[in-house]
């Protein structure tokens, strides 16, 4: 495993390494005209058996990763079903539409060591991968 340079032969979390280098955003503020908000970083999951080298340096630890919430469309609505109540004492859902929220759809990799970002967008319906950055 590639250490983060200047942290010496101890173990150290890369930000206490780095002070200061995962309070800045990801470099995406807007997509398609939308605005973005990035939810702070964290130390990203190591998956299992899974890999993780930075293209740019060599770090094989791991990175930090920050989400990205896109701001809906103006006027956008989804239909949600809303359950109610009947007289009787019933219940059924009924189909109401409803002002839409931001929706998780970026994710940001930034290694600790070079500080290079990875950006993803998973587009509207979560299922197209497109790299920003």
């Amino acid at each position: 495993m590639n250490d983060i340079p200047g942290a010496g032969n101890r173990p150290t979390l890369a930000w206490s390494a780095y002070p200061g280098a995962a309070e800045c955003p990801p470099p995406v503020s807007e997509l398609d005209g939308r605005p973005v908000h990035w939810v702070g970083w964290k130390i990203a999951p190591r998956p299992m058996h899974i890999e993780v080298v930075c293209a740019r340096c060599g770090y094989d630890g791991q990175p930090w990763t920050a989400i990205g919430l896109v701001a809906p469309e103006p006027g956008a609505t989804v239909t949600v079903l809303q359950q109610q109540r009947l007289p009787s004492g019933r219940t059924y859902l009924q189909p109401e539409r409803v002002r839409a929220r931001p929706i998780r759809r970026l994710f940001a990799y930034r290694c600790p060591a070079c500080r290079a970002d990875d950006v993803y967008d998973l587009g509207e319906d979560g299922r197209d991968w497109r790299i920003l950055v």
